[in-house]
């Protein structure tokens, strides 16, 4: 299998805590080093993390052909059919030497500050989130298996400064880099509500650098038009709307929201200069599994111009996984999804996905009763009365 990767020559990401990653498509916590511990950008200086040791061994292992431990699921992607991102990068950008330059393809994620609460994301990502999860491990007696990763994400959110992005070793970063910059990708957090990405967004105006690429992953349940509106300078954008199912359904998954301020903000969308492209993102876990086709039925009943969709694959919380269901219920999923002539490739890749990967374990769906649980004990809606059919199937697995 070729393992090399374009990604260390050209691209820089963070997590929302500051520390650095190859790319957003690592989804273990395997960072880049510096001084024995992990590289954190605006407090270490950028130089030593993208030039230092670390990245020269990343870079010589993939000359070499050896594989990287934190490459795992783009090589797990590969074997299942799907394009791995690693694909997707070497087919998208093209270097002409081996030769290390500044970092042109950023992917940001500005702190933790989020409105919503999504069952397949995690406190790190969510300071709503955070203050959940926070409330109920002080009121709840937790399975071990639960307390252990949620006492892990409140002890990583309280163990760093989450002002790492406010500094000068951050503002001269962005300086130097924000010249020759290709591609600009913000997340959160939900990006739209961190004033840093505004002040990035300007300085690349103030460059004159047009031909960045800029895009950005937002839930679409706000819409600051100072924000959007610095699409116009950029010759080519890419707005991303994270939607996980068709009403409700999308509302107990990314909780609590509003539907219909997500159907005003997609029209809204729509009225973006036709140089930016629109994608929604649908992130296809245990939950959505009959949504599918709900949602891009939605998207084709809505749409004034070319919305694509893409799934991605939620690979953790395993408990919630898109394929802990049994083998007659995935086959039912690809059945209705076979003959379905829109987004052929997207849906194709779901088909291949949900039976290439196995996850079924009545543990599993025993630790999904148990979340769901918590889940409708401390909000607003049950999972019983928005997902009757997967409640049918959960009492059936888990009767015996």
């Amino acid at each position: 299998m070729n393992t090399w990767c374009v990604y260390p020559w050209i691209n820089l990401h963070t997590n929302t805590d500051g520390r650095c990653k190859l790319c957003c498509h690592i989804y273990t916590e395997d960072y880049i080093q510096h001084e024995g511990r992990d590289a954190i950008l605006g407090k270490d200086e950028w130089e030593k993390i993208w030039y230092g040791d670390h990245m020269k061994n990343v870079r010589s292992k993939m000359i070499a052909g050896e594989k990287l431990k934190e490459c795992t699921r783009c090589y797990e992607h590969e074997e299942k059919g799907l394009e791995s991102s690693r694909q997707w990068a070497n087919k998208t950008f093209h270097i002409d030497d081996m030769e290390i330059y500044d970092p042109v393809n950023l992917e940001l994620r500005l702190g933790n500050v989020c409105n919503l609460k999504c069952a397949g994301c995690w406190s790190v990502s969510s300071d709503q989130l955070y203050n959940e999860r926070k409330l109920i491990t002080s009121k709840e007696q937790l399975p071990d298996w639960l307390s252990t990763q949620w006492n892990h994400e409140l002890e990583s959110v309280e163990r760093f400064d989450w002002n790492w992005f406010n500094t000068k070793e951050f503002e001269y970063f962005i300086d130097c880099v924000v010249p020759n910059l290709k591609r600009l990708y913000l997340t959160g957090g939900e990006p739209t509500l961190i004033n840093m990405n505004r002040v990035i967004l300007d300085k690349l105006i103030e460059a004159g650098n047009n031909k960045c690429y800029v895009c950005w992953t937002t839930n679409l349940t706000n819409w600051p038009p100072e924000f959007y509106d610095k699409l116009d300078f950029f010759d080519a954008s890419e707005v991303q709307m994270s939607i996980d199912g068709f009403e409700m359904s999308n509302t107990y998954m990314r909780y609590p929201t509003n539907w219909k301020a997500v159907e005003k903000n997609f029209e809204k969308a729509q009225q973006l200069p036709e140089k930016c492209i629109l994608k929604v993102y649908f992130v296809y876990q245990a939950w959505n599994i009959f949504d599918v086709k709900k949602v891009i039925r939605w998207i084709e009943q809505n749409q004034r111009r070319r919305v694509d969709f893409a799934p991605i694959y939620l690979e953790s919380p395993d408990w919630i996984h898109s394929c802990i269901w049994p083998t007659h219920v995935k086959e039912e999923v690809c059945e209705e999804l076979q003959f379905e002539t829109s987004y052929k490739n997207a849906t194709q890749s779901i088909i291949n996905y949900t039976m290439n990967t196995n996850k079924y374990s009545k543990e599993r769906l025993d630790k999904m009763v148990y979340y769901i649980s918590i889940l409708d004990k401390y909000r607003k809606h049950k999972f019983k009365d928005i997902f009757p059919e997967l409640d049918f199937i959960i009492q059936h697995e888990t009767a015996h």
